[in-house]
């Protein structure tokens, strides 16, 4: 799934939510130092530059979690870990415009963060991980409810962004089986 997820970074970054041109008459305006793909943009930062941090953050928490996993005290897989903070980080550094996107960016920064500031017992991180799952598909489901006008196969960020959300809810799903199975055992 990582690789699925890399392979669609890699996709032209052409977006249904991307800037528009500057009409000619305004192109020749100045513009106070801004360069003409961006003068008129409305989001502070594109698609390219918040997929690359998303995937930075994201990346890098994954290679330390897992560095230092201990199945006794993770709430979340590594993994898990990964792909619903790549969510969580588009979703908050998109919802700098769009307070939807924001709170459910902030949501799954917070599930995840969660066992970080406090100590979640076995009873309640069952919730924590179902908290997660439901989060992640409601943020599914809402992006194709949402009127992109049919062009969701152009939305690289959008198709990364739930690529990502489907490989941690069926991480999620994998790990509470595994789980389940050798309490069994």
């Amino acid at each position: 799934m990582l690789l699925v997820c890399f392979a669609l970074m890699l996709l032209p970054f052409a977006s249904a939510h991307g800037v528009e041109k500057p009409d000619e008459d305004e192109e020749n305006d100045d513009q106070g130092g801004m360069d003409d793909d961006h003068a008129n943009s409305a989001e502070p930062l594109d698609h390219t530059t918040v997929m690359a941090i998303a995937y930075a953050v994201s990346s890098l928490t994954f290679l330390f979690v897992w560095l230092k996993w201990s199945e006794s005290i993770m709430l979340y897989p590594p993994h898990v870990i990964g792909f619903a903070l790549y969510s969580g980080v588009v979703h908050v550094l998109l919802g700098l415009q769009d307070t939807l996107l924001l709170l459910g960016g902030l949501g799954v920064v917070g599930l995840l963060a969660a066992p970080v500031v406090m100590n979640i017992e076995e009873s309640k991180a069952t919730l924590a991980r179902v908290g997660l799952a439901l989060l992640l598909t409601g943020m599914f489901l809402a992006y194709f409810a949402s009127s992109h006008g049919g062009s969701f196969f152009q939305d690289t960020i959008g198709l990364t962004t739930k690529a990502a959300e489907v490989a941690a809810i069926v991480s999620l799903l994998m790990f509470a089986r595994t789980k389940t199975w050798s309490e069994k055992q």
